[in-house]
């Protein structure tokens, strides 16, 4: 987001910048549409988003609330609920369009931006909400006193300045329905497919084996109570964003190191007559 401020609009910033082509030959040369997948994705995003509501205004009710586990979960349902209007409502929209980055620069660059600090701040109260439950079961004079009263709300500014820190400092995530999938790149220039197919290997393996096999795993053992679960999975899913977090920045580094190995330019010495 501070690009914005620096080059005064998106459109300006040279990696995001468009204007190779009109939106209709971005879309007439990179476009796939997905109706099925797209329409997929928007129908259970707002199924989601209904049956969402109800279980936060009963967190938010006052019995509940004054314990803090409610309050973190209150906070995580809010960012939930904005994490799914942009990952399935939105992103089944531009699905089902076959958009690519410069057929909704603006649109796909803010939205891009608010789910990496979604995504982000996520992580944080995930793990705030796991700690606060294992202080609660193993050390509950502890769990007292770290998250006791008002201090919960203290502690949760923590994860909401660590969500906008990424929302103003980092760079978004651009949505391409060639892969169906947000990447780093705008995927504007050439030769970006292989970091494409790099970064979708990374996110698909990370999310099959941190977010689909642990609940399998936790249904063989019968000694796992439900109120277990949720601590244990959320721990999962924060262990498996650090991983995706550090392998994508790797694959980025190595990608930015490569390119500034091609540009080093290597300058001949013309010998003097004179030699």
């Amino acid at each position: 987001m501070n690009q914005i401020i620096k080059y005064g609009s998106i459109s300006s910033i040279p990696l995001y910048n468009c204007s190779a082509h009109v939106p209709e030959n971005w879309y007439q040369n990179n476009s796939v549409p997905r109706p099925i997948l797209g329409l997929t994705e928007g129908v259970w995003g707002v199924i989601i988003e209904v049956l969402y509501f109800p279980m936060l205004a009963v967190m938010l009710e006052k019995e509940q609330f004054v314990m803090s586990c409610y309050k973190i979960m209150s906070l995580l349902a809010i960012v939930d609920i904005l994490s799914v209007l942009c990952s399935c409502i939105i992103t089944g929209w531009l699905a089902y369009q076959g958009a690519v980055y410069c057929t909704y620069p603006n649109l796909i660059y803010i939205v891009g931006t608010s789910e990496m600090g979604l995504w982000c701040g996520s992580c944080v109260i995930a793990v705030i909400l796991v700690t606060n439950r294992l202080l609660d079961l193993i050390f509950p004079n502890l769990g007292s006193f770290v998250f006791g009263g008002n201090r919960t709300f203290f502690i949760l500014t923590i994860p909401i300045l660590y969500g906008l820190y990424f929302v103003f400092f980092t760079t978004p995530v651009c949505f391409t329905s060639e892969y169906h999938a947000w990447f780093f790149d705008p995927m504007i220039f050439k030769d970006k497919e292989a970091e494409a197919n790099r970064l979708a290997l990374i996110d698909i393996s990370i999310i099959f084996v941190f977010d689909v096999i642990p609940p399998i795993i936790l249904t063989k053992f019968p000694a796992v109570g439900f109120d277990d679960i949720g601590p244990i999975f959320s721990f999962t899913k924060m262990s498996g964003y650090s991983l995706e977090g550090y392998l994508v920045m790797r694959t980025l580094k190595w990608k930015q190191a490569t390119k500034n190995a091609n540009s080093i330019s290597v300058i001949q010495v013309k010998p003097s007559n004179g030699g």
